[in-house]
Protein backbone atom coordinates (compact mmCIF):
# COMPACT_ATOMS: atom_id res chain seq x y z
CA UNK A 1 0.00 0.00 0.00
CA UNK A 2 1.34 3.43 -0.92
CA UNK A 3 1.57 6.13 1.68
CA UNK A 4 -0.68 8.81 0.21
CA UNK A 5 -0.28 12.44 1.04
CA UNK A 6 -2.52 13.60 3.90
CA UNK A 7 -3.00 17.21 2.84
CA UNK A 8 -1.65 20.14 0.90
CA UNK A 9 1.30 21.51 2.83
CA UNK A 10 1.30 25.16 3.87
CA UNK A 11 4.11 26.14 1.49
CA UNK A 12 2.30 24.43 -1.41
CA UNK A 13 -0.96 26.15 -0.56
CA UNK A 14 0.82 29.49 -0.29
CA UNK A 15 2.41 29.01 -3.71
CA UNK A 16 -0.96 28.11 -5.26
CA UNK A 17 -2.53 31.20 -3.70
CA UNK A 18 0.29 33.44 -4.97
CA UNK A 19 0.03 32.06 -8.50
CA UNK A 20 -3.74 32.54 -8.52
CA UNK A 21 -3.37 36.08 -7.20
CA UNK A 22 -0.93 36.86 -10.03
CA UNK A 23 -3.55 35.52 -12.47
CA UNK A 24 -5.96 38.18 -11.17
CA UNK A 25 -8.23 36.19 -8.88
CA UNK A 26 -9.66 37.73 -5.69
CA UNK A 27 -8.86 36.49 -2.19
CA UNK A 28 -12.42 35.20 -1.76
CA UNK A 29 -12.20 33.14 -4.94
CA UNK A 30 -8.76 31.83 -4.01
CA UNK A 31 -10.14 30.78 -0.62
CA UNK A 32 -13.13 29.08 -2.30
CA UNK A 33 -10.90 27.17 -4.75
CA UNK A 34 -8.27 26.32 -2.12
CA UNK A 35 -10.93 24.76 0.09
CA UNK A 36 -11.86 22.40 -2.73
CA UNK A 37 -8.21 21.56 -3.33
CA UNK A 38 -7.65 20.86 0.36
CA UNK A 39 -10.69 18.59 0.52
CA UNK A 40 -9.48 16.62 -2.52
CA UNK A 41 -6.18 15.91 -0.78
CA UNK A 42 -7.78 15.09 2.57
CA UNK A 43 -10.40 12.83 0.99
CA UNK A 44 -7.76 11.17 -1.17
CA UNK A 45 -5.77 10.20 1.89
CA UNK A 46 -8.86 8.75 3.58
CA UNK A 47 -9.76 6.83 0.41
CA UNK A 48 -6.13 5.72 -0.14
CA UNK A 49 -5.88 7.37 -3.54
CA UNK A 50 -4.68 10.62 -5.12
CA UNK A 51 -6.32 14.04 -5.22
CA UNK A 52 -6.52 13.78 -9.01
CA UNK A 53 -8.52 10.55 -8.74
CA UNK A 54 -10.85 12.30 -6.28
CA UNK A 55 -11.33 15.12 -8.77
CA UNK A 56 -11.96 12.66 -11.61
CA UNK A 57 -14.66 11.04 -9.49
CA UNK A 58 -16.41 14.40 -8.99
CA UNK A 59 -15.99 15.13 -12.68
CA UNK A 60 -17.55 11.78 -13.62
CA UNK A 61 -20.60 12.39 -11.44
CA UNK A 62 -20.75 16.05 -12.49
CA UNK A 63 -20.90 17.73 -9.08
CA UNK A 64 -18.77 18.80 -6.14
CA UNK A 65 -21.56 19.67 -3.73
CA UNK A 66 -24.49 17.42 -4.71
CA UNK A 67 -26.53 20.60 -4.39
CA UNK A 68 -27.52 22.72 -7.39
CA UNK A 69 -28.49 25.68 -5.22
CA UNK A 70 -25.17 25.64 -3.32
CA UNK A 71 -23.16 25.50 -6.55
CA UNK A 72 -25.16 28.36 -8.04
CA UNK A 73 -24.80 30.55 -4.94
CA UNK A 74 -21.07 29.75 -4.69
CA UNK A 75 -20.52 30.76 -8.31
CA UNK A 76 -22.72 33.86 -8.03
CA UNK A 77 -20.59 35.03 -5.11
CA UNK A 78 -17.55 34.62 -7.36
CA UNK A 79 -19.08 36.22 -10.47
CA UNK A 80 -16.19 38.62 -11.18
CA UNK A 81 -13.66 35.83 -10.77
CA UNK A 82 -15.62 33.56 -13.09
CA UNK A 83 -15.24 36.30 -15.70
CA UNK A 84 -11.50 36.39 -14.98
CA UNK A 85 -11.44 32.60 -15.35
CA UNK A 86 -13.11 32.87 -18.76
CA UNK A 87 -10.71 35.65 -19.75
CA UNK A 88 -7.69 33.57 -18.69
CA UNK A 89 -9.10 30.39 -20.26
CA UNK A 90 -10.96 31.53 -23.34
CA UNK A 91 -11.52 27.95 -24.51
CA UNK A 92 -13.92 27.56 -21.54
CA UNK A 93 -16.19 30.47 -22.53
CA UNK A 94 -18.29 28.06 -24.56
CA UNK A 95 -19.34 26.42 -21.26
CA UNK A 96 -20.80 29.61 -19.79
CA UNK A 97 -24.33 28.46 -20.70
CA UNK A 98 -23.94 25.68 -18.11
CA UNK A 99 -24.56 28.24 -15.39
CA UNK A 100 -28.21 28.16 -16.47
CA UNK A 101 -28.47 24.50 -17.53
CA UNK A 102 -26.15 22.55 -15.22
CA UNK A 103 -24.33 24.82 -12.78
CA UNK A 104 -22.82 21.89 -10.89
CA UNK A 105 -21.07 20.71 -14.05
CA UNK A 106 -19.75 24.23 -14.68
CA UNK A 107 -18.38 24.36 -11.14
CA UNK A 108 -16.60 21.03 -11.66
CA UNK A 109 -15.13 22.21 -14.98
CA UNK A 110 -13.77 25.38 -13.39
CA UNK A 111 -12.30 23.61 -10.35
CA UNK A 112 -10.87 20.84 -12.54
CA UNK A 113 -9.08 23.33 -14.80
CA UNK A 114 -7.74 25.31 -11.84
CA UNK A 115 -6.61 22.09 -10.12
CA UNK A 116 -4.70 21.04 -13.24
CA UNK A 117 -3.15 24.51 -13.51
CA UNK A 118 -2.22 25.07 -9.88
CA UNK A 119 -2.43 21.98 -7.64
CA UNK A 120 -1.72 18.91 -9.78
CA UNK A 121 2.05 19.28 -9.35
CA UNK A 122 1.59 18.67 -5.60
CA UNK A 123 -0.38 15.45 -6.02
CA UNK A 124 2.22 12.84 -5.11
CA UNK A 125 2.65 10.10 -2.56
CA UNK A 126 4.83 10.49 0.51
CA UNK A 127 7.14 7.85 -0.98
CA UNK A 128 7.55 9.98 -4.12
CA UNK A 129 8.33 12.98 -1.91
CA UNK A 130 11.06 11.03 -0.13
CA UNK A 131 12.57 10.20 -3.53
CA UNK A 132 12.43 13.86 -4.57
CA UNK A 133 14.18 14.93 -1.37
CA UNK A 134 17.09 12.47 -1.75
Amino acid sequence: MENFKKRLYDNELQEIEQEMELAGYSNNFIFYVSNHFKSFFENAYVENTTALRQLKYYSAIGTLTYNDYKSKSDLLEQYEDINIFFKNNSEYKKYGYLFFENVEKLEVLIIEKLFNDYALKYDYTEKELEELNK
